[in-house]
């Protein structure tokens, strides 16, 4: 008896805010992990997340994150020009790392960030 199963998923994409895959080179595999550092008091969310990225040394960045809500901020690193909501995803240890520099200004914000964030992670396969 073959049985199809139909994925439904509980969260609606946040209306603001989008995930955008822009390396197609790298395939993530089935089951990783969704790890975010977002900026807050004392930075612990970036720093946490930059540490990750340092000891992890096959982590390629794979996308970045938009939002409305997002400051006009530009972050430079060595000289180059990244995006300030970066998406980061490492093979080896199956591992997904969303780091985010900057602060949101507006509490709403992080509402439709994380429903933008959770149905990208379940239409992945994607633990968090």
């Amino acid at each position: 008896m073959n049985i199809l199963v139909k994925k439904e998923y509980i969260c609606e994409k946040g209306k603001r805010s989008s995930v955008v895959i822009d390396n197609f080179s790298v395939e993530i595999k089935e089951g990783a992990t969704f790890i975010l550092g977002f900026a807050g008091i004392g930075l612990i969310g970036p720093i946490v997340a930059n540490t990750l990225i340092e000891q992890l040394p096959d982590a390629t960045e794979i996308g970045f994150v938009t939002s409305e809500y997002l400051p006009p901020i530009s972050v430079f690193y060595e000289g180059v020009l990244k995006h300030p909501f970066r998406v980061l995803y490492s093979a080896q240890h199956n591992l997904i790392i969303g780091i985010c520099e900057v602060p949101f200004q507006i509490p709403s914000a992080y509402n439709d960030l994380s429903k933008t964030l959770c149905n990208w992670a379940l239409s992945e396969d994607v633990r968090a």
